[in-house]
């Protein structure tokens, strides 16, 4: 599962599911994430995983001039998009994605069963999508 969701302005998320977790199907799910999202984007911060970038010993070094650019690279040079990177050993820089990740698990696999994964496939968007119109509270701050 790919999930997107945009951290300052209104919450909305974006969940793709694939099979796998490669190179084309990270940038697949960037294209898919810039048609699907109702604003422009400015910058997309992923994690350091082989669907959004290439492994450590291969950004640097002697290595570097023979290898191309990242395809996600590619996708959001085309689309006029900053590309970042989290920084490694800091999990709470992806704690957002990964809260979303335990709210739709809650929600859904650990809430209900499912005879086949079509049908949890449905229940995730459609939960997904009454999240991204729900009103979202503020939370209260007691000083």
């Amino acid at each position: 599962m790919f999930l997107a969701r945009d951290r300052p302005r209104s919450h909305f998320t974006y969940v793709e599911f694939r099979d796998s977790a490669g190179k084309t199907n990270g940038a697949n799910f960037l294209r898919s994430v810039v048609e699907a999202f109702p604003y422009a984007i400015r910058a997309v911060l992923t994690d350091h995983g082989l669907a959004f970038t290439d492994l450590p010993k291969n950004r640097v070094g002697p290595t570097r001039r023979y290898l191309d650019d990242h395809i996600s690279d590619h996708v959001c040079h085309e689309h006029a998009i900053e590309h970042r990177l989290t920084k490694p050993y800091h999990p709470w820089t992806n704690g957002q994605a990964e809260r979303m990740n335990r709210t739709i698990k809650d929600a859904t696999i650990k809430a209900f069963h499912y005879p086949d994964l079509e049908s949890l496939k449905d229940h995730v968007f459609v939960f997904v999508s009454a999240y991204n119109f729900a009103h979202h509270l503020k939370v209260v701050r007691h000083a």
